[in-house]
């Protein structure tokens, strides 16, 4: 137990130092409870998120790190790999592919990717999942819509999404805005075309 109070001490300490790309870290609901994680996740530019905002929940379990975070939306998102109700989270890193050695940051870092690269494969919202593999530019109508419903970003956190999502540019994690119509569906999932 105290070797997993160690871990998430520096997994945190981490992520207050450097925090990943597109994500906030709000300092209003900091706790002394290591084993909950409440951060903001902006939408990677290039993807019909682009314009969002939404708290993200992560849970570690007791035996952490031996067994992945659960991961939760808060704020309602229409994606194939988040069951719509609940926000569960369906990612192989944090079930199957899951390492002792992966810390909180990959798995934010994973989330966020998410966003960029849905896997239809294993959709927990089988409608969006559907509709991604047939067609993928009514996907992004029907997630920006609910995007601009659920999660608009707040006047008073612009700016801070703004430099969140630029600590993303620099980590090249940024797919350019008149790129995004570049998601090719394919039986693996999809493939995105980013020009250099």
């Amino acid at each position: 137990m105290r070797s997993s109070f160690r871990r998430l001490a520096a997994d945190h300490a981490a992520l207050h130092e450097e925090p990943p790309p597109n994500y906030l870290l709000p300092t209003e609901e900091s706790s002394d409870d290591l084993t909950q994680l409440t951060t903001l996740l902006a939408g990677p530019q290039g993807t019909p998120y682009s314009q969002g905002l939404w708290r993200l929940h992560l849970k570690m379990p007791e035996d952490y790190p031996k067994s992945p975070p659960k991961a939760t939306f808060k704020t309602r998102i229409w994606h194939p790999n988040v069951e719509e109700s609940t926000g569960a989270v369906c990612v192989d890193t944090l079930k199957r592919d899951w390492k002792s050695t992966l810390t909180l940051k990959d798995v934010l870092v994973t989330i966020s990717c998410l966003l960029i690269y849905p896997n239809p494969d294993s959709a927990l919202n089988s409608t969006a999942g559907a509709l991604l593999q047939e067609d993928y530019d009514a996907f992004a109508r029907q997630a920006k819509l609910m995007t601009s419903i659920h999660a608009p970003v707040p006047p008073d956190l612009k700016a801070a999404v703004v430099e969140a999502k630029s600590r993303g540019e620099e980590a090249g994690m940024l797919i350019p805005e008149h790129e995004g119509a570049r998601y090719m569906p394919s039986r693996a999932g999809i493939r995105v075309q980013i020009r250099r």
